[in-house]
């Protein structure tokens, strides 16, 4: 009887997703609907319009592997109840997601020349005295130069991480990273990364923009009875951004309060590829599933693509209104 209502419940959520009013990104006001904000004070206004700027990192990152868990609030028999589920992403095409991040950059680099700025490709930041003073260090963690034409990577939570930070929704395990291939790029994977980003803005006169998206593609949703608590798995897709600005005379962040949550219509299937239930039960223990949620490769990319591209142009708007 519970493997039925909670089969029923699945179909429940398919059908809900399915029959959602699909969004027209091109007629939303991300700053309205996501309460996007920017900080740009006026030095940094006047750099932006005087000075080169460079995207120094752009990326889009996915995940393909998330976690949720719902904890009882109540102590039972001298334990607390927890539940956990975890999610993949199966069916997307790596290539097409390559391909998907390469032509939103080229919107993007579009988008701010039309805006006013004076946009370099980078050569002559990677030509810097400051640049080659980094890049001859000879550290694994700093990119200075092309991202080359295969640069997309994997990505797993470090010890230290609940979750690979900046995603959306849920906990994310496992992500793959898309920047767009052959473009230059100046960057560091440190968390501290001291004067990396300043220093090259005062000493050679750039201002410097980095820019990543999140897409994540599950939500948990739990909650609680008086025996019992429960989790329920969903297929969701949701986008955040992670943007700020470096130059010679300052520093600007623009970002939004709220999650961008997609529409849904990419799902093939949804598939329970793991259950310990009895052994939860015999032993005491936590119950655990693991599902396979499976998209319409085409269709994802898509509805990414979209809300991307869109926000992106919300984003320029920020940077146009501040010179």
């Amino acid at each position: 009887m519970k493997q039925l209502k909670r089969t029923l419940l699945i179909i429940a959520l398919f059908i809900g997703f399915q029959s959602q009013a699909q969004k027209d990104w091109s007629k939303v006001d991300f700053t309205k609907d996501y309460k996007g904000k920017s900080k740009i004070g006026g030095g940094m206004a006047k750099s932006l319009k005087n000075d080169k700027t460079f995207v120094s990192s752009y990326a889009i990152g996915q995940a393909i592997v998330m976690k949720g868990s719902e904890t009882s609030g109540a102590l039972q028999s001298g334990s607390r109840k927890t539940v956990f589920s975890e999610a993949s992403l199966d069916g997307i095409s790596r290539e097409e997601y390559q391909q998907m991040s390469d032509e939103l950059y080229q919107e993007l680099i579009a988008e701010l020349k039309n805006a006013g700025l004076n946009i370099t490709t980078g050569e002559d930041v990677i030509a810097s005295a400051f640049a080659k003073k980094q890049l001859a260090k000879d550290d694994a963690k700093i990119q200075i130069g092309s991202t080359g034409n295969a640069p997309s990577f994997d990505g797993k939570r470090k010890v230290d991480e609940g979750s690979m930070p900046g995603y959306p929704v849920g906990q994310v395990l496992r992500d793959l990273t898309f920047p767009p291939r052959d473009v230059n790029t100046y960057q560091t994977k440190k968390r501290i990364y001291g004067t990396f980003y300043q220093n090259l803005g005062v000493k050679e006169g750039f201002n410097l923009l980095h820019i990543k998206f999140f897409v994540s593609f599950a939500s948990f949703e739990g909650g609680k009875g008086y025996k019992s608590v429960n989790l329920n798995t969903a297929p969701q897709l949701a986008v955040k951004v992670q943007l700020w600005m470096m130059g010679p005379k300052g520093s600007a962040d623009i970002w939004y309060e709220k999650d961008i949550y997609g529409n849904n219509d990419w799902l093939v299937e949804m598939g329970k590829t793991k259950d310990n239930q009895g052994d939860a039960e015999f032993f005491g223990l936590a119950r655990s599933a693991d599902y396979s949620i499976t998209a319409n490769s085409s269709a994802y990319l898509s509805e990414v693509k979209s809300i991307i591209s869109n926000l992106q142009k919300d984003i320029v708007k920020h940077i146009k209104v501040s010179f």
